[in-house]
């Protein structure tokens, strides 16, 4: 990951991302719904930075 990147995951079962503002162990600082059944993740930098 670059500088400044942190995690995120998806999970598909219950169309769940959690996000980590900091690399570092822990729990997910926010989460974010996303997406209905049979919709898939995309992965990308879409900030242009």
């Amino acid at each position: 990951m670059a500088t400044g990147d942190s995690p995120a995951v998806f999970r598909p079962g219950n169309h769940t991302v959690y996000f980590r503002f900091f690399n570092s162990s822990g729990t997910a600082d926010a989460r974010y719904i996303w997406g209905a059944p049979g919709w898939l993740p995309v992965a990308g930098d879409f900030g242009q930075d």
